[in-house]
C-alpha cells in the first residue's frame, strides 16, 4: 500500500502529496549537503577565495540565463492540456540544445572580458558544468510533466551529496577554488549520467524535431519565461557582481555566501510549488476551488517566511562564528538583515505560479521587470556607497514593491 502510495499517480490529491513528499524528501537531503558545501569551502576558500568562485558563477549566469527560454515550464503545462505530447519534448529539447551551443561559445568569447585571476583559473570547468546542469534540468521538466517527481528527487540528492563528497575530499587535498570547481564539475557529469538513465527507464525517446511553427510557439511563449530568468538574475546575482566591481572580492564572499543560505530555505516554498503546480495548472475553470486555494497557501507562506526570519535574526551572532569562522563574522548583519526578504518573496512565488497558470505571463513579467529594473539601480546607486547593506536595502526594497503589484493582479486575475 504504501509503495503504490509513494510510485503511482492514483488521484489528484494523492498525486500532489506524493510528488511533494519526494520533492521535499530529496531535496532538503540534498539542500542540506549544499548547505554543509557552502559552509565548508566558504570557511577553508575564506572570503576572498569563496568570493571568487561565486563571483565566477555569477558571470558565467549573465550568459547562461539565457539557455532555457522557458522551455521547461511550456513542457510542463502543456504536457498537461494538449494531446501531442511526443512534438511538445522533442521541439523543447531541439530548442534546448540550439540555445546551449549558442550560449557556449558566447561564453567562450566572455572569458577574455573576466578581469578576477583566480576566477578565470575556474571558467572553463564551471561552463562544462554549467551545460551538463542545464540538459539535467530539461529532463528534470520531463519527470515534472509526467508527475514523476520521485526521479527528480533522486538524482537531485545524489548530486548534492557526490559534490560534497568530492569538494571536502579535493579542498583538504588542496584548498584551492579549482578543486571546488572539479567537485562540482564531477557531480554533475554524475548527475546527467543518471538522470538519463532514469529517461530510458520512462521509455522516453527523445528526438530532434524542427518543426517552424512548434518551434515559433515555443519562443513566443517562453519569452517572457526567459525574461522572468534575466530579472531573476538582475534580482539576485548582479549584486555580487556590482559589489566585486566597486568593492573587493572579500565583501562579495562576505555578501554571496548568505545570499547563498537564503537561496537554499526558498528550496522549500519552491519544492511545494513545483509539487502544486500541474495540479494548479488543471483547475484554471474552476475559479473557486483557485480561490480556495490561494488562501490557504498564502497564509502558510507568509507564517512560515516570518517564523523562519525571526528564528534566523537571533541566531545569527552565533551559528555565523559557530559554522564560518570569525573571518564572517561581517556576514552576521548581512544574515540579520538580508533574511527578512523571504517574508515577501515566498507569496510573491506563488502569484507567479498563478499567474502563469492563468497565462497572463506577460502582465507579470511587466511588474518584476520594472521591479528589477529598480532593484539594479537602486544597486548601482548603493553599493558604491554602502557596499554590501546597499544591495540589502535594493533587494529588500524592490521585494516589497514585486509583492504589492502581483498581489493586485492575482486579486483581479481570481476575483473580477
Amino acid at each position: 500500500m504504501i509503495q503504490q502510495y509513494l510510485f503511482e499517480n492514483l488521484y489528484p490529491k494523492q498525486i500532489v502529496l506524493k510528488n511533494t513528499f519526494w520533492l521535499w524528501l530529496g531535496n532538503i537531503l540534498g539542500k542540506l549537503c549544499k548547505l554543509i558545501l557552502i559552509l565548508f569551502s566558504a570557511r577553508i576558500l575564506g572570503p576572498s577565495g569563496y568570493g571568487s568562485f561565486s563571483y565566477a558563477l555569477a558571470f558565467l549566469g549573465i550568459f547562461f540565463v539565457f539557455s532555457d527560454w522557458g522551455v521547461g515550464n511550456i513542457l510542463v503545462r502543456d504536457y498537461q492540456q494538449r494531446e501531442d505530447k511526443k512534438t511538445i519534448i522533442d521541439v523543447g529539447f531541439t530548442i534546448k540544445i540550439f540555445l546551449l551551443v549558442l550560449i557556449s561559445v558566447i561564453s567562450i568569447l566572455g572569458f577574455f572580458f573576466l578581469k578576477d585571476i583566480e576566477a578565470r583559473k575556474i571558467y572553463f570547468i564551471l561552463l562544462i558544468f554549467l551545460i551538463l546542469d542545464h540538459i539535467k534540468y530539461f529532463f528534470f521538466a520531463i519527470f515534472k510533466a509526467l508527475q514523476k517527481m520521485e526521479k527528480e528527487a533522486i538524482v537531485d540528492f545524489i548530486e548534492s551529496l557526490a559534490i560534497l563528497i568530492l569538494a571536502i575530499f579535493l579542498l583538504i587535498k588542496v584548498k584551492s577554488i579549482i578543486s571546488l570547481a572539479l567537485a562540482y564539475l564531477l557531480g554533475g557529469i554524475l548527475a546527467f549520467i543518471i538522470s538519463k538513465h532514469f529517461i530510458n527507464l520512462l521509455n522516453i525517446k527523445i528526438n530532434f524535431d524542427v518543426n517552424p511553427e512548434k518551434i515559433k510557439y515555443f519562443l513566443i511563449n517562453g519569452t517572457p519565461l526567459m525574461l522572468f530568468g534575466v530579472l531573476g538574475y538582475i534580482f539576485f546575482t548582479t549584486d555580487q557582481l556590482l559589489l566585486g566591481y566597486f568593492r573587493t572580492m572579500e565583501e562579495v564572499g562576505y555578501y554571496s555566501v548568505i545570499s547563498k543560505l537564503i537561496l537554499n530555505i526558498n528550496i522549500f516554498p519552491s519544492l511545494f510549488l513545483a509539487a502544486l503546480f500541474p495540479y494548479l495548472a488543471s483547475k484554471v475553470n474552476d475559479i473557486l476551488k483557485i480561490r480556495e486555494i490561494t488562501k490557504k497557501i498564502l497564509l502558510i507562506l507568509i507564517s512560515s517566511a516570518i517564523l523562519i526570519s525571526l528564528i534566523l535574526y537571533f541566531l545569527a551572532p552565533y551559528i555565523i562564528p559557530l559554522f564560518l569562522g570569525s573571518k564572517y563574522y561581517q556576514s552576521i548583519n548581512v544574515l540579520r538583515y538580508l533574511i527578512w526578504i523571504i517574508v515577501f518573496l515566498f507569496p510573491t512565488m506563488f502569484f507567479d505560479s498563478i499567474l502563469f497558470a492563468f497565462n497572463k505571463q506577460w502582465q507579470d513579467f511587466g511588474i518584476t521587470s520594472f521591479t528589477a529594473i529598480l532593484n539594479l539601480l537602486l544597486n548601482l546607486i548603493t553599493i558604491p556607497i554602502y557596499g554590501m547593506y546597499g544591495a540589502i536595502f535594493s533587494s529588500i526594497l524592490a521585494q516589497i514593491v514585486n509583492f504589492v503589484l502581483s498581489y493586485v493582479l492575482v486579486h483581479k486575475t481570481i476575483y473580477m
